[in-house]
């Protein structure tokens, strides 16, 4: 698996902006992980960014009602 990454890089790494020397000082510390353990690690990250998305929508739309009541108390007050 190691010789088809490095093949990749050698032939495709110079579009990528990478040089050769740099790759081959990375080549110890590049990690290469089989396929089902990148799905599970991205199915969690996928949970993760869902829940950042939802609370974040939650939280604009509860700004935008303190917005509106606040205007609205503003003008009757």
């Amino acid at each position: 698996m190691r010789s088809e990454f490095e093949n990749f890089v050698i032939r495709r790494g110079q579009n990528f902006g990478f040089l050769v020397p740099q790759i081959e000082s990375w080549a110890d510390a590049i990690i290469i992980k089989d396929y089902a353990s990148i799905q599970k690690i991205a199915s969690h990250l996928k949970s993760l960014l869902e829940n950042i998305l939802i609370s974040s929508y939650e939280r604009n739309l509860n700004f935008k009602r303190y917005q509106w009541s606040k205007t609205l108390i503003d003008v009757l007050l």
